[in-house]
């Protein structure tokens, strides 16, 4: 298996090859196994507190609210990690699913299931602020 900076310093024309897709599926299904494993000992840890003192409700409350908000993280993390492992295997891996560029090899490898080119996360990003603003403006 190729090493990051082996995969750093092939040519473009090796972009998604064989070895590339190897390295990528394999951090993808690491990073799956890690999530998964932080999904189980979360809902073990909120098991546990669902059984404290009635005087801690609020401090549990609090506690497992915040379990909830990640594991709902964690899951849209697996979602986007299984679409990724799915398009290796379709052979689609490291292009945009917007604009149908090359992602590219830096940005694979810090968020290796990465479906959008910067450019165009920036773009969505920003339509998103848009429209969770479009409602705040002012009625003068």
């Amino acid at each position: 298996m190729l090493t990051e900076k082996e995969l750093l310093a092939q040519p473009s024309s090796e972009y998604m090859s064989d070895d590339q897709l190897a390295f990528f599926q394999s951090i993808l299904v690491n990073k799956m196994k890690s999530i998964n494993e932080r999904i189980r000992d979360s809902k073990s840890s909120l098991q546990v507190e669902r059984n404290s003192d009635v005087s801690d409700t609020a401090s549990v409350e609090e506690s497992r609210t915040l379990g909830l908000n990640i594991a709902q993280r964690d899951n849209q993390e697996l979602a986007r990690i299984n679409k990724a492992l799915t398009m290796i295997a379709e052979g689609e891996y490291g292009y945009c699913l917007d604009s149908g560029e090359e992602i590219g090899l830096k940005r694979l490898i810090a968020v290796p299931e990465s479906l959008f080119s910067v450019e165009s996360m920036r773009a969505i990003e920003a339509k998103q602020q848009h429209q969770r603003s479009g409602g705040m403006g002012s009625s003068f």
